[in-house]
């Protein structure tokens, strides 16, 4: 056996009787020092404790000093690459569930987000139509935003948080692709009758496939499934001349023509709304005065 494996057996016995110690015990009770704290403190510790040791009884057993200033100087900074690798654990752990979701119970508020290949952006959360920690991604309610637009504006997003919006198709795919979501939307008409059609899980493409509705999970609610035929449909707007998009005068994933479109425009007239407006068509072909998408992470 070497002197350098004779010193790091030797290293690691003492540090196992470390760990049993009463120091290490006291350490271990103080339940207010986080992860880092503990490791750095246990680390300058045992330098501390056993280092006056190894250069007066091993060294000179040796006769070399080198693998024992090895050994002691490594034990000196193994905590920075410790803390660091922790930092970052930690920080890209918080900041993926941070990215993909609201805040749970903070009611309707806006908050900002921070989605992996895309700059900050702020967002509706709500926790009082459906439990907590929901993203609106559409939101229709008194006719204040124009929804005929072009691909651009569809893309970007578009409208106010305080009012109607729509999120933006490349935030909306960032999102369900970086973590799984379900969706849910509410619906409310002139009556303020209120359903609801809710989907376990969501996502949809990139902007090369046209940010397709790619995955739609299995529907529950009792406003009827008026989007599973639309699935794999891509998204269009009325001036890339697909689908239904310019007879609708609205973007959405259209598909022969359609069974849902809720971009569609903001009509108080029964005849109109059946034809270019707000459309859930296995709940009814009246007007929608009330229309929000939400997702939520799963």
């Amino acid at each position: 056996m070497s002197h350098s494996d004779g010193v790091s057996i030797f290293l690691f016995i003492l540090f196992v009787l470390y760990l049993f110690s009463d120091n290490s015990k006291k350490v271990n009770n103080e339940d207010d020092v986080n992860a880092t704290e503990l490791t750095q403190k246990l680390i300058k510790d045992m330098e501390a404790k056993w280092s006056k040791y190894f250069v007066d009884h091993i060294e000179p057993l040796l006769h070399d000093g080198n693998p024992v200033d090895i050994t002691i100087n490594h034990i000196k900074h193994v905590h920075k690459p410790v803390n660091q690798i922790e930092t970052t654990f930690i920080i890209s752990e918080v900041d993926k569930i941070i990215a993909a979701s609201c805040s749970p119970g903070m009611g309707s508020s806006i908050q900002d987000i921070k989605v992996p290949g895309i700059n900050t952006f702020p967002v509706l959360c709500d926790s009082i139509f459906a439990d907590s920690g929901w993203t609106v991604i559409l939101r229709r309610l008194d006719g204040s935003v124009n929804f005929n637009r072009n691909w651009i504006e569809y893309r970007r997003g578009f409208g106010d948080l305080h009012s109607e919006f729509f999120i933006g198709l490349e935030k909306l795919h960032r999102m369900t692709k970086w973590h799984t979501h379900e969706l849910i939307i509410y619906l409310k008409d002139e009556d303020n009758e209120v359903r609801h059609a809710q989907y376990s899980e969501f996502r949809i493409d990139n902007a090369a496939a046209s940010y397709a509705l790619r995955v739609l999970g299995a529907y529950s609610g009792n406003a009827g499934d008026s989007l599973s035929t639309h699935i794999n449909a891509t998204f269009s707007t009325p001036d890339t001349n697909k689908d239904c998009a310019m007879a609708y005068k609205s973007g959405w994933w259209f598909h022969k023509c359609m069974d849902s479109n809720l971009n569609g425009v903001y009509e108080s007239n029964e005849v109109d709304a059946g034809i270019t407006g707000i459309v859930w068509s296995s709940w009814q072909m009246k007007p929608i005065k009330f229309a929000q998408m939400m997702i939520r992470p799963i």
